[in-house]
């Protein structure tokens, strides 16, 4: 049975918490609902947050409606996974992307994974764009930022044209 990841931002959130939860090492996981980091900055002042983390931005959606029944949402989505350096030195910030570059690998295996299970689509060929970040929020996190782009099935959040 085929069971799709649903459209709405809210499924997507569940989604990417039971990654970082289903990981060995991210500790944290928060959404951004804009182009900044305002929701790490609030988070990080809480006593209960702690590096690494796992942050999910809000995607950019492209509905393609193919007139015979089909919306398929494609979207550019993000991720990023910060830690904190151990030292805020050249030596440390190295360290601390190589860690966050090996955990984003990690999400990425599970994002291929249930693509195979049919649980989403990938755009073919699959690209997935890696940068580094560096001085992220109040405590100088460092980490990667994944670009990528799947594709949902949107019909069940616009309907039907035979919906009155």
């Amino acid at each position: 049975m085929v069971t799709y990841l649903g459209t709405d931002i809210i499924a997507q959130k569940a989604y990417f918490q039971t990654i970082q939860q289903a990981d060995g090492e991210l500790t944290t996981f928060l959404f951004e609902a804009g182009e900044g980091t305002d929701v790490l900055v609030e988070a990080s002042r809480s006593a209960d947050f702690s590096y690494p983390a796992l942050i999910l931005f809000m995607p950019f959606i492209g509905l393609d409606d193919n007139l015979r029944g089909l919306i398929e949402a494609e979207q550019d989505n993000s991720f990023a996974v910060l830690y904190l350096p151990q030292q805020q030195t050249a030596d440390g910030r190295d360290q601390a992307i190589s860690l966050a570059q090996l955990a984003a690998f990690r999400v990425i295996r599970h994002l291929r994974k249930d693509a195979r299970k049919g649980r989403f689509q990938i755009e073919e060929p699959r690209k997935w764009k890696i940068r580094p970040m560096t001085h992220v929020g109040p405590d100088n996190a460092v980490g990667v930022m994944v670009d990528f782009k799947i594709i949902t099935n949107a019909n069940a959040l616009v309907g039907s044209d035979d919906d009155d």
